[in-house]
């Protein structure tokens, strides 16, 4: 959850869906479903990934009469796989990554290092028009977290998208050229989006 934010920027996020006409909203890091909850409104359908037992119950608790949430228990790097394999082509998502380690989701476990870099190096690998939100930017380059800079290079995908910050979230696109049935109009008053 960003520090400026709470669960996914909204205004970001319909920007985005409509900008590049998203249909699917793929969220890393569940918690409790607040976001999940939100995007069902707004997305298509919805996938939800967590790997705490404790924060999917309560998950699956909130989300259980969403009929278009999927809520998926497991590691977001193996998850993102599975939903590559079933949904690319189908679906053109919006991606919510957020399914970092804070002191508030460790449940007296060991800090683990982020995954970040691999859930994007996954999502690079979608053929599907598609945006990335990566959560907590602020994070890069501490301890436990991938470079600033690798995740730029990482989410920049050798040239295809454009990367912007707002709020404690970087934004990836596609360039232009790239993106799906998009509108060559600012969609945000809020973010630079491209």
């Amino acid at each position: 959850m960003s520090r400026s934010v709470r669960g996914v920027p909204r205004d970001i996020a319909l920007s985005l869906r409509d900008k590049y006409k998203l249909d699917a909203f793929i969220e890393t890091g569940t918690l409790i479903g607040y976001s999940a909850a939100w995007a069902s409104a707004h997305f298509d359908c919805v996938f939800t990934i967590e790997v705490f037992d404790d924060y999917f119950k309560m998950a699956v608790n909130n989300l259980c009469r969403l009929r278009n949430v999927t809520c998926i228990k497991n590691l977001s790097v193996y998850a993102l796989e599975q939903l590559r394999l079933d949904w690319d082509g189908y679906y053109f998502p919006l991606f919510w990554l957020d399914a970092h380690w804070g002191e508030e989701a460790q449940y007296g476990r060991p800090p683990q290092e982020s995954q970040v870099l691999a859930e994007i190096d996954n999502i690079n690998r979608w053929k599907s028009p598609h945006a990335i939100l990566v959560d907590d930017a602020h994070k890069l380059s501490t301890p436990r977290w991938p470079t600033r800079e690798s995740v730029m290079e990482a989410l920049s995908d050798n040239g295809r998208r454009e990367i912007h910050k707002a709020y404690d979230v970087l934004i990836a696109t596609p360039i232009k050229g790239e993106q799906h049935a998009a509108e060559s109009s600012d969609v945000s008053a809020t973010a630079d989006i491209p």
